[in-house]
């Protein structure tokens, strides 16, 4: 039974663990309007896959 249980749904990724738990991820706009700080506090968080888009992101 407890197998059953724990086997329910599917794993989340680090975003979405963090979207449950009250984080949100910054759009493109709040994100480029943001402080470095700020910013590398996102990528740290949600990676840098949703800000790669983002036209003022730069890899380092």
């Amino acid at each position: 039974m407890k197998k059953q249980i724990l086997n329910l749904g599917k794993a989340l990724n680090k975003a979405e663990q963090s979207e449950i738990n009250g984080g949100y991820i910054y759009t493109c706009q709040q994100y480029c309007s943001a402080s470095p700080a700020m910013q590398q506090m996102q990528v740290d968080r949600y990676g840098t896959m949703p800000f790669e888009d983002c036209p003022c992101y730069l890899p380092c």
